[in-house]
């Protein structure tokens, strides 16, 4: 598991060597610190030049110490921006790859649409090619049975209109009312 940012400034803090800090006493720990009351308490103090030559040191202390630690925070922040940069732009290409996913989808949905579409064009056209077909049989049938029957040929002329009463029987044929007649008149002929 990678550590965060902040465990690896509490761990980097933690190594410094502010042993130096524990020179400075309580002073700088009270909640009530403040540069004005310090100021006044110094003030009021007859040993005043001690105390301002105490605080010269101490603030050379807290310098030092803050020259330790601010590189690290400032890294630490640098740290930070680069990994929170890196995810803004994995979640703007997330966000992209969404859209993408999406206009794909809908460009899929509208071929699916297409495909069903062609796919029940081409179905109709088949069917009328097919009972084109049939229905030409027919004609041709009925040709060669007239010239058998013509030419004496009782049986085969029968059997010709038998077949073509069958093919006219077929189901994509028997559900077209126009051929009724033609259906009727084999019948009649036969």
């Amino acid at each position: 598991m990678k550590m965060s940012e902040t465990d690896d400034l509490e761990k980097r803090l933690d190594e410094l060597d502010l042993s130096c800090l524990g020179d400075l006493g309580d002073a700088y720990l009270r909640k009530d610190f403040g540069p004005h009351v310090e100021a006044l308490r110094i003030l009021r103090n007859n040993d005043r030049d001690s105390l301002i030559k105490q605080l010269k040191a101490n603030k050379r202390l807290l310098e030092k110490a803050v020259d330790q630690i601010a590189p690290l925070c400032v890294e630490t922040f640098s740290d930070a921006l680069v990994t929170l940069s890196s995810v803004n732009k994995s979640v703007e290409q997330i966000k992209g790859q969404s859209r993408s996913v999406t206009r794909i989808g809908e460009a899929a949905d509208h071929r699916n649409e297409d495909l069903e579409s062609s796919y029940y064009e081409l179905a109709k056209a088949t069917e009328s090619l097919r009972i084109l077909d049939l229905t030409e049989e027919v004609m041709w049938i009925r040709k060669d049975a007239q010239s058998e029957l013509e030419h004496g040929n009782l049986v085969e002329g029968a059997g010709l209109l038998s077949r073509a009463s069958q093919i006219l029987a077929t189901p994509p044929l028997n559900a077209i009312q126009a051929l009724r007649e033609e259906r009727e008149g084999l019948v009649n002929q036969l």
